[in-house]
């Protein structure tokens, strides 16, 4: 029997009955392989895959299947409503980073200034930000095929918008250079059983894993951040779901002033923020939202 549109996509869901996003995948992979759009799918149901294509996508949903991300299939992966590309060389970018651009947002609004995104992997971030500020934002990563898909995003996206730097964390950065900091880090701790999900097993470990039970590279960037930052500087981090007392604990220590943790989507803490303070600041540490 030849394959519709329709019975092929029926067939993937049910081989991918593991995943929870069993037919969008399903969906996402036909549209990938055949050059089409999800309406062509609803609109010709009944249209005949022609053999070469079949091939191809049999190939796909297998590898699909064995645990590769769909975003490393398709190259791509929507945040902030925009496609990100993304190949092996990058994190995906997470629906849960969006309360971090939405707080950043928010808080360049009450501050302006030069904005920094640390870390950027794809450019997510920076991108999303520079799209709505209309702004200059200055994105740095210490991996060089990192930052090569983070430009080629930036290019089509917001062309001459995000400046790209590359270096460890604030090293690249004069003195009092910023007023807003941001950054999504490594917050994994080695031992966690998490990293043995098949699907993580194929993104950069370098960008998941961080030593110190996941808190070394987030108090690396709070130190830094301590230099490069302006006076009132605001920086703001993702990390772990149960991390947000580690963090804010972290930024009392690196004397921060105005500490709280926000809530992603879930519930979970997700992001804590922090102002660059003195050794003789009063901290307002705890207050969640």
């Amino acid at each position: 029997m030849p394959h519709t549109f329709a019975s092929w996509v029926s067939d993937a869901t049910a081989r991918l009955s593991t995943i929870s996003s069993a037919r969008l995948d399903a969906e996402l992979l036909l549209c990938h392989t055949l050059g089409i759009e999800r309406t062509a799918l609803y609109a010709w149901p009944d249209r005949v895959i022609d053999a070469a294509h079949l091939d191809a996508l049999e190939e796909n949903l297998t590898t699909r299947i064995d645990g590769k991300p769909l975003a490393y299939i398709i190259g791509v992966k929507e945040f902030w409503s925009l496609p990100i590309n993304v190949t092996p060389d990058v994190l995906i970018p997470r629906a849960d980073t969006e309360v971090l651009v939405e707080h950043a947002l928010a808080v360049y609004q009450d501050a302006g200034g030069p904005v920094l995104e640390m870390g950027t992997g794809s450019g997510a971030i920076a991108i999303a930000l520079a799209s709505e500020l209309q702004t200059l934002v200055t994105a740095s990563d210490i991996s060089e095929p990192a930052l090569l898909v983070a430009s080629s995003n930036a290019e089509r996206l917001v062309p001459g918008l995000v400046k790209f730097v590359q270096g460890s964390w604030g090293a690249p950065f004069g003195d009092n250079s910023f007023k807003l900091i941001v950054s999504n880090p490594p917050y994994i701790d080695p031992t966690d059983p998490h990293l043995l999900a098949p699907e993580l097993k194929h993104e950069p470990q370098s960008a998941l894993i961080s030593a110190n039970y996941g808190l070394a590279d987030i108090e690396r960037i709070l130190l830094d951040a301590q230099r490069i930052g302006m006076v009132d500087c605001t920086v703001i981090l993702e990390h772990g779901y149960d991390q947000g007392r580690q963090v804010r604990e972290l930024m009392q220590k690196c004397d921060y002033n105005y500490i709280e943790s926000k809530h992603d989507l879930a519930g979970h803490e997700r992001i804590t923020v922090g102002k660059l303070g003195s050794r003789n600041a009063t901290h307002e540490n705890g207050r969640n939202q």
